[in-house]
């Protein structure tokens, strides 16, 4: 049938045709497309695998390539390998590992886990990478070096996974660095063997060398500080042929042998063994001691330099050879010990000249003592002569006192030349022992109080108040110093006065003096108004065997040895001694000294009677001096002193006190200009209120007819100058018809000038003395005093004596034949 159908349906029939004929052709399009999306997939997946069988196969290739053993590890020792290298390495396969049979931490040398687990610990706690290196053994038992390069890799919990990374065997290297080092320290002992000097700059440059390109750089290092102390050593470095050429030689050498430069010694010098050499023996010998030893060290010769001086010179030098033992060439070290040597024979003649100073010493001492014996003969046997009953003339008494005179001299130079020959054999020492300074000071007054007297000059003696009197120490050389400057004082003045001081030596702090709880530091002071010193003469003042000038032996005598001698006992007792002097004004010595103190018996001042504190004392004297010194003594005894300088003054003063505060004593020097001391005691006695004041007659001259005209004019008292101190105390109290007495015991010599009297009578004493004379003349002496006397002639007889007899005494000589009195004093104590 056909159905009508309308134009409108037909439109839209065509347009659904032409609608699904493009749809039809959208989806051949789209499938067309799709099938070749699906295709191009396709072959893109093919490549990709065939790409990631190639890396597969590059990466598996490149890990069997690769020296490193490629895996990954657990915490409890397992690993899991990539290839089979393993079993190369460890003797274990892949499966042994794989399969946990074996795990990796069972192999690792016992000594290397601690270190392990330190590295680990660490990189654990940092970035979890690190590189260790230790020790495995081997299926086989070898030893084998890994080096380890891992990371840990950890879960989000920060729990540990595995540890991936790789080993490798450095057994070779670990093998070469080890050869490496060894090596270089054979270098190192090579180089150093080559000087002394420079095995001391090698010490310096070990270091610790890893590979061999540090080797190189310290030897490098090595060779620039070679080089350095080569060219800048002090003594002469060289090298020389077997031939005795020159091959190199640093700056020291050369200006040691007087050239110009190292070419102009290589260039110059052909043959050092006939140009160098001085002495051709010298060469034979050296060359000796290279065929047995190789090395010589220290040999000294001389050597010639370039323009023909002689030099002394030091060589130390070894003889180089090579591997098969053949002489390659000799280095050596050279010094110029020219001027060693000279100082060398400076002191050789210096010990000489010592030697043969102490043995001429030796032969002072002992010669001084063989004339000393004889000397005390004469002066014994004068004395003797002097003293005895028998009616002399008066001829015979003058040549007997100039005897006594001369002897006394000469004992006094050969005292000095004693002492100087034990200062010079080192053989003079001080003594350490209590004494009393007074003691010491009025052994000096009466030594040069006639002296003084005689030459119409004052001699005052002082010792300050603060000063301590109780010492410790050597009086003997103490007065021997003073009793030299005091002399020397006494001869060179002819008038004014010899002043001879003790006072404390300041100390730094102001108002202090230098003393301890045990020692002292005195000062002493001897001055005069003699001739002077000339200034040019005082920088040898106190050198031996040295005077002023020539002059002053001729006129006042002397060895010269006595300053010397003072100089030498002051030092030995702490101090020091200096000397100021004015020519044609006098002279100043003064001399520090250091005293211990003594712990008991100290000194004691005199008691006072408590009705002469404050008496009034005037002093009556025109040196001022003498003055000043008698106002401190007076003072220190509580006194109060006044001074005035003349007669005339006196007379003036008491006057004047009379209506006010009348003076209760008057010391009164006899000798003064205008009006002299008698005449002022009977001016005195004429004074209506002073008439009965004691007056205490002072003078410097003991002579008779003073003092009978002093006590015809009233006088109360007499004392002679120098005045000590003690006997001036007992006369002013005497004159005041008083006694005083000390507290407890008294020091001897402190009050009173008056020692208890000594009765000998009936002693009986052993004499010890090889010299006949001396024997005779020491008898003569004790029995005059009523000593019962034996005597012995050596020190063998007088042990013998003493073993067989009592006694109460030995008086025993020193230098005696068969036993000498040090060794016979020893066998009787």
């Amino acid at each position: 049938k056909f159905v009508k159908i309308s134009a409108e349906r037909i439109q839209s029939l065509i347009e659904e045709n032409r609608l699904l004929k493009e749809e039809i052709r959208v989806s051949r399009e789209a499938a067309d497309i799709t099938g070749k999306l699906v295709v191009k997939q396709f072959e893109e997946t093919e490549k990709f695998l065939h790409r990631f069988q190639e890396s597969e196969k590059k990466y598996r290739l490149l890990i069997n390539s690769l020296p490193n053993i490629v895996g990954k590890g657990y915490v409890d020792g397992s690993i899991d390998l990539f290839d089979d290298k393993i079993e190369s390495l460890t003797g274990f396969s892949k499966e042994d590992f794989l399969t946990r049979k074996i795990k990796w931490t069972d192999i690792i040398v016992k000594e290397d886990i601690g270190n392990i687990k330190r590295i680990f610990s660490l990189a654990l706690k940092t970035d979890r990478l690190y590189v260790r290196e230790y020790r495995i053994r081997s299926k086989s038992g070898e030893i084998v070096w890994i080096q380890e390069g891992s990371q840990i890799l950890c879960d989000e919990n920060g729990e540990i996974e595995f540890i991936t990374g790789s080993l490798l065997n450095i057994t070779k290297r670990k093998l070469a660095e080890e050869a490496l080092q060894k090596a270089h320290h054979e270098l190192e002992m090579r180089v150093g063997e080559r000087t002394a000097e420079l095995a001391q700059a090698n010490k310096e440059l070990k270091t610790e060398i890893n590979e061999r390109r540090h080797a190189e750089e310290a030897l490098r290092k090595s060779e620039e500080k070679y080089r350095g102390i080569f060219e800048n050593a002090a003594g002469g470095i060289y090298q020389s042929t077997p031939g005795g050429q020159i091959l190199t030689a640093n700056s020291a050498f050369v200006k040691i042998m007087g050239y110009e430069s190292e070419e102009d010694l290589t260039d110059s010098v052909t043959d050092l063994r006939i140009q160098f050499y001085a002495d051709p023996q010298a060469r034979h010998e050296l060359q000796k001691l290279f065929r047995e030893h190789e090395v010589v060290k220290d040999f000294e010769t001389r050597f010639y330099q370039k323009d023909g001086s002689l030099i002394d010179v030091s060589l130390s030098a070894r003889m180089v050879r090579d591997e098969n033992r053949n002489l390659i060439y000799y280095e050596g070290f050279l010094e110029d010990i020219t001027e060693r040597k000279h100082l060398e024979e400076l002191k050789t003649a210096k010990d000489a000249a010592e030697a043969s100073a102490r043995a001429k010493s030796r032969f002072l001492a002992n010669m001084s003592h063989e004339i000393r014996t004889p000397l005390n003969a004469i002066i014994g046997l004068t004395d003797l002569s002097l003293g005895s009953d028998d009616h002399k003339t008066f001829s015979q008494i003058d040549c007997l006192a100039k005897i006594k005179l001369s002897s006394h001299t000469l004992l006094g130079i050969i005292n000095d030349i004693l002492d100087f020959s034990k200062i010079e054999a080192g053989k003079l020492d001080i003594e350490s022992a209590d004494f009393h300074l007074y003691d010491v000071m009025d052994n000096l007054s009466d030594l040069f109080s006639n002296i003084a007297s005689e030459k119409g000059i004052e001699i005052i003696f002082s010792v300050a108040d603060d000063v301590p009197k109780s010492l410790v120490g050597d009086p003997l050389r103490l007065g021997q110093v003073l009793t030299n400057l005091t002399n020397n004082a006494v001869k060179f003045t002819e008038e004014g006065e010899v002043t001879v001081k003790v006072d404390m030596v300041s100390s730094p702090h102001p108002g202090t003096a230098e003393q301890t709880k045990d020692n002292v530091r005195l000062r002493f002071t001897v001055r005069d108004t003699g001739i002077g010193i000339p200034s040019q003469y005082m920088p040898r003042l106190f050198t031996s065997f040295s005077q002023a000038d020539d002059s002053t032996g001729r006129k006042y005598g002397g060895t010269g040895l006595g300053l010397a001698i003072c100089k030498h006992l002051v030092e030995m007792m702490k101090g020091n001694i200096q000397v100021k002097s004015v020519k044609g004004k006098g002279t100043t010595f003064c001399f520090t000294a250091v005293f211990g103190l003594q712990s008991q018996g100290k000194y004691r001042k005199p008691l006072i009677p408590d009705d002469l504190y404050g008496t009034r004392v005037l002093v009556v004297d025109d040196n001022e001096t003498s003055r000043e010194i008698f106002t401190e003594i007076l003072k220190s005894f509580s006194f109060e002193a006044t001074s005035v300088d003349s007669g005339k003054a006196a007379l003036e003063e008491l006057r004047r006190a009379d209506s006010e505060k009348p003076y209760s004593i008057v010391l009164m020097d006899w000798m003064m200009p205008e009006m002299d001391g008698i005449t002022a005691l009977r001016r005195i006695r004429t004074l209506s209120g002073s008439s009965q004041i004691p007056v205490i007659m002072m003078t410097a001259f003991g002579r008779k007819e003073v003092m009978q005209q002093a006590e015809a004019a009233g006088v109360n008292g007499f004392l002679i100058k120098p005045v000590k101190q003690s006997l001036l105390f007992d006369t002013i109290v005497n004159a005041f018809s008083r006694r005083t007495a000390e507290a407890g015991e008294q020091t001897p010599g402190l009050i009173s000038e008056t020692k208890p009297e000594i009765y000998f009578t009936g002693a009986r004493v052993l004499l010890t003395e090889d010299n006949a004379i001396n024997r005779q003349v020491a008898t003569e002496i004790l029995e005059r005093a009523g000593i019962i006397v034996k005597t012995a002639k050596n020190g063998e007889e007088a042990v013998q004596r003493v073993i067989r007899d009592e006694y109460d005494a030995v008086i025993m000589d020193v230098q005696m034949p068969k036993m000498d009195g040090y060794e016979a004093t020893q066998a009787i104590r």
